[in-house]
């Protein structure tokens, strides 16, 4: 498969599943979930390393990652993750959120906000980096959540830049069916924490932003 190179000012790679720590040190992301379908019995795709091989993949190239995740541990496993492969300490901005889709967006959006950020990346190019099945409900939140103050990012599919689709495809159809029901949801305004305010939802940032 052609990848196409992406040339971004910021990437933005959402929260993978939980990091696994082996003898040697070195970390890795669960690309498939401790839960399994009700149905199939399988357990459900994650993608969590794909994810993460895909923010350091050749072909994605970005002057600064921004890693947003549900927790000061999550984003710190994150930015290591990274240093372990090669990216350089400085490059790496930790954002901590609310640990769903929902609250990375949110948490994204204040600490722009708070930093007085949004004017000045009207013409920087901003990408955010998420699993295939995961986009459908990732562009409808951040339709309303970051298009909505101009924020307006190019979403990258994990898989085009680090995975062989097959290896995990009757587990990601199911996550694709699942992912479905959650657009649903939010179209019908009874998703979780939808309606909350803004000041609800957690943002802290703990390193410098450019």
């Amino acid at each position: 498969m052609l990848k196409i190179k992406i040339i971004c000012d910021i990437l933005v790679v959402l929260c993978p599943g939980d990091p696994e720590v082996g003898n040697d040190g070195i970390i890795k992301f669960k690309d498939l979930s401790d839960n399994k379908n009700e149905y199939s019995g399988k357990f459900l795709y994650d993608g969590g390393n794909i994810r993460m091989r895909a923010a350091f993949s050749e072909e994605i190239q970005a002057e600064k990652i921004i890693v947003v995740g549900g927790s000061k541990t999550k984003v710190d496993f994150m930015k290591l993750y990274l240093i372990q492969r090669g990216v350089s300490d400085n490059k790496i901005i930790r954002i901590e959120s609310s640990s769903d889709t929902n609250g990375n967006l949110h948490a994204i959006r204040k600490i722009l906000e708070r930093h007085n950020k949004i004017d000045k990346l009207k013409d920087r190019k901003i990408a955010i980096l998420t699993n295939e099945y995961h986009q459908p409900r990732t562009q409808r939140m951040g339709k309303d959540i970051l298009e909505s103050v101009k924020i307006m990012p190019q979403y990258i599919n994990a898989e085009d830049y680090a995975s062989d689709n097959s290896k995990f495809e009757e587990e990601m159809a199911d996550r694709i069916y699942q992912e479905r029901l959650g657009v649903e949801d939010w179209d019908n305004g009874i998703y979780k924490d939808q309606r909350k305010s803004r000041g609800f939802f957690v943002a802290k940032l703990y390193d410098k932003l450019d």
